[in-house]
């Protein structure tokens, strides 16, 4: 039997840049995956694949599911949820907001902390890495106000987390620019001029960074 010397905890694997980057990665038998999301094609995933669902939106980590990720013992975990309300601000619902927000920043900042408090109890891993959006994250991004707001703030935390060294697990930023995905609205600009991403050549950029020692990238 081949040795597992991999294990990646990716959360927000139902579609685009996170299915994408297990699609990429599951021929590899040596790897062990542990896929977190609402909704799992479980007749797709391998035998070296653990799954369970999650709703980011509604619940922060409670205990059960922590245990379960150190019981996992991950060496690289992946954060790739997220999304937002398009629209003019007041026109959307404050629910859509506080959901762009929950997802987009309050549940990866939790899952940071704890795993950085609880950094004895993670011996094997090496990487938390969040997708950013090299949009949003540092400019205004027109008709996704929470959206952006949301990403300038999971930049804030990633960055000054990098910048206090202050942990020997790499805290890695990883920004993309739109991506074609059904979450991507069908009058947004990036859709209608045609300038967004394939997910799968995302998720190829995005697994040679998890090897690398660069701690942010920006398409």
């Amino acid at each position: 039997m081949q040795k597992t010397n991999k294990k990646f905890l990716i959360l927000g694997a139902s579609r685009g840049l996170g299915w994408a980057t297990y699609e990429k990665l599951k021929s590899d038998k040596s790897v062990e995956f542990f896929l977190v999301s609402r909704k799992i094609k479980d007749n797709e995933v391998n035998e070296n694949t653990k799954i369970m669902t999650q709703d980011f939106s509604k619940n922060l980590i409670d205990l059960e599911f922590f245990n379960q990720i150190l019981q996992f013992n991950p060496t690289q975990i992946i954060y790739c949820a997220g999304g937002g309300p398009y629209g003019i601000f007041e026109n959307k619902k404050w629910s859509d907001h506080q959901w762009s927000i929950q997802v987009n920043f309050l549940y990866p900042a939790q899952l940071i902390h704890l795993v950085l408090s609880q950094r004895a109890q993670f011996q094997n891993l090496k990487s938390i890495t969040c997708v950013g959006s090299r949009v949003a994250e540092s400019n205004p991004d027109i008709k996704a106000a929470s959206y952006a707001a949301a990403k300038h703030a999971l930049r804030g935390l990633l960055t000054t987390l990098q910048a206090e060294g202050s942990s020997d697990i790499q805290i890695k930023l990883f920004s993309p620019t739109y991506m074609l995905t059904d979450l991507l609205p069908l009058n947004s600009a990036p859709r209608i001029e045609n300038k967004a991403a394939d997910p799968k050549e995302v998720a190829q950029s995005l697994i040679e960074f998890i090897d690398s020692d660069k701690l942010t990238w920006y398409q």
